[in-house]
């Protein structure tokens, strides 16, 4: 397998690359900052996906989604997008297995109700572990990565 660190270090046009789905949902983001950073990243994809795998322009790309949600496309080109805040991740592989390749970005922040929400959606076993973890914050979050996955 070839990793390769795809990033953009100036700006490329997002106007018209996106479907109208894309769009739609764009536009149901209450925040701008919200609704700029789903497009920044939808736009980077398509950028990504036409760079790597010149078979189409960037809004040619037509994507579908699988019966547990996670959107794919019929080229034999599994992809997954991730991201949060200010960062963004593209991870694509040549196969027809959409689920053959995953990514995740998260940023994180200090959680005033860290232990609030270590109770809501830890188990048990999890919180036990926590209790001997130097940093309970880093450790929490670790813990939700594997849990977000398809």
């Amino acid at each position: 397998m070839i990793l390769t660190l795809a990033y953009s270090e100036k700006a490329f046009a997002i106007e018209n690359s996106l479907d109208e789905t894309e769009r739609q949902r764009a536009a149901s983001f209450r925040f701008a900052y919200l609704r700029d950073a789903y497009v920044f990243a939808h736009a980077f994809k398509r950028r990504v996906l036409s760079y790597y795998f010149p078979l189409k322009k960037t809004s040619e790309w037509s994507f579908y989604r699988t019966s547990s949600g996670k959107p794919f496309i019929q080229e034999n080109i599994a992809f997954n997008l991730s991201h949060s805040a200010e960062s963004v991740a593209v991870a694509l592989a040549q196969s027809s297995d959409e689920c053959a390749i995953g990514v995740d970005v998260e940023c994180y922040k200090d959680m005033d109700d860290l232990e609030s929400m270590i109770d809501m959606v830890c188990h048990l076993d999890e919180k036990s572990l926590l209790e001997v973890c130097a940093d309970r914050q880093a450790s929490f979050f670790a813990f939700g990565q594997p849990k977000k996955r398809y």
